[in-house]
C-alpha cells in the first residue's frame, strides 16, 4: 500500500520524533509561497478551504492503521498535522484530528499553520482539537509580509492575521506558539532591519503566545536569493525578545534541538520507499535519513545514493550541510 497521508516519524527540533500527518498532500497547495519554503513554489494558491481537498479521516486511518503495525509507539513523541501545504484549507481537519485522538489518545496532538486562515470561524474551531498549535509571523508590516509569504490574492492583510491570532487566542485552551523564520535576501530586504525586527517583536508581544520559536532557513529555499540567519544573530534577536519574554519561553534553532533521536520500527522493510516519503514533505541530513528510519548512517548513505542513482531525489548544499530531496516539484 503506498501511503498517502501518514509520513515519518521526523526528527524535528521543537519536537522530537514527530508521526506527520499530510492533510493537503500532492500536489502542493496553500494559501502563501513563501521565499524560503523547503518544498519549492506552490503549485495551487489557494485563501481559504476548499472541498477540493478531498482527504478525509477514513483516507488518513486506512494509513494509519497500516503504519502502525511497521512503527514501535515509543519512537513517537508527537502527532504533528504538517505537510504539503497549510493545513487548515482542508474541510475535513477536525473530523480528521477527531479520528486520529481516538486510535492515539496517548500523544500531544500539534499543529503547524501560517495563520492565514485564522479569521474564518470554522477553522478557528477546527483548531481546538489540537493540544499545540504553532502559528507563523514572519513580518508584521503588509509590504514585508507580502515579499516574504507572498500570500494569496484573498488572503488577508497582516493587520487581519494578527487579529485572526489574537481571536484564536482567546477562544483556546491549548499552548499557543508563534514561530517567526529570520531571514536575509540577496536583494536587500529583511525581517531582521531593526525597523522590522521591532515590528514584528511588539507583534509578537501582543498576541503573549506561550512559546516563542526562532527559527531560519537550515534546509534548502525555495528561492536561491534567500540567506539565513547566522547562529550569533539568532541570539541577538533572542536578546531583543528577552525584554518581552523570560529566556524558557524563548525556542532557539541550534540551541533547542531535539533532532538527535532514534526511531525504531518493527518492520525495517521497504526503507527506500519509507525515506522517499519523508523527503516528500522535506529535504533531510544522511542523519536524519538515518535516525527516522533506526538504521545506521552506512546504511542511510546507501539509501541516499540509491534514491539519487534512480532521479528520484538529488544532493543540495545548503547553508554549510548537505541535504537530500526529492527532485521538484516535491508535493
Amino acid at each position: 500500500m503506498t501511503r498517502r497521508t501518514i509520513y515519518g516519524p521526523v526528527p524535528s527540533w521543537r519536537f522530537g520524533r514527530s508521526l506527520g500527518i499530510d492533510v493537503i498532500v500532492a500536489p502542493k497547495t496553500c494559501s502563501f509561497d513563501c521565499i524560503y519554503c523547503q518544498l519549492g513554489k506552490t503549485i495551487n494558491k489557494i485563501a481559504e478551504p476548499s472541498p477540493n481537498l478531498c482527504i478525509d479521516e477514513n483516507d488518513v486511518l486506512r494509513d494509519l492503521e497500516d503504519y502502525l503495525l511497521q512503527i514501535d509507539l515509543k519512537s513517537i513523541d508527537v502527532i504533528t498535522f504538517s505537510g504539503c501545504g497549510e493545513p487548515t484549507l482542508n474541510l475535513n481537519l477536525k473530523a480528521i484530528a477527531k479520528a486520529i485522538r481516538k486510535e492515539l489518545p496517548d500523544f500531544p496532538f500539534v499543529i503547524l499553520t501560517n495563520s492565514s486562515t485564522l479569521n474564518i470561524d470554522s477553522v478557528r474551531d477546527a483548531l481546538q482539537e489540537f493540544d499545540i498549535v504553532c502559528v507563523k509571523l514572519d513580518a508584521a508590516s503588509d509590504e514585508l509580509f507580502r515579499r516574504i509569504n507572498r500570500p494569496a490574492n484573498d488572503v488577508p492583510s497582516i493587520n487581519g492575521v494578527l487579529e485572526g491570532i489574537k481571536r484564536f487566542k482567546e477562544e483556546f485552551s491549548g499552548e499557543l506558539r508563534v514561530q517567526s523564520m529570520f531571514l536575509k535576501t540577496t536583494y536587500n530586504f529583511s525581517n531582521m532591519n531593526e525597523e522590522e525586527l521591532s515590528k514584528l517583536i511588539e507583534a509578537v508581544a501582543d498576541i503573549d503566545p506561550d512559546v516563542v520559536q526562532l527559527c531560519t532557513p537550515y534546509r534548502p529555499a525555495s528561492e536561491n536569493f534567500v540567506m539565513q540567519a547566522s547562529p550569533g544573530e539568532l541570539i541577538a534577536i533572542c536578546k531583543k525578545f528577552r525584554n518581552y519574554f523570560a529566556r524558557s519561553r524563548i525556542w532557539v534553532f541550534g540551541l533547542h534541538d531535539k533532532r538527535d533521536v532514534i526511531v525504531k520500527w518493527r518492520d525495517k522493510s521497504a526503507l527506500e520507499q519509507k525515506a522517499l516519503s519523508l523527503l516528500r514533505r522535506r529535504p533531510c541530513r544522511i542523519v536524519d535519513i538515518s535516525n527516522a528510519l533506526g538504521i545506521n548512517y552506512s546504511k542511510a548513505k546507501f539509501i541516499a545514493d540509491l534514491l539519487v542513482e534512480k532521479g528520484f531525489a538529488e544532493m543540495k548544499f545548503s547553508n554549510g550541510e548537505m541535504f537530500l530531496r526529492v527532485k521538484l516539484p516535491i508535493c
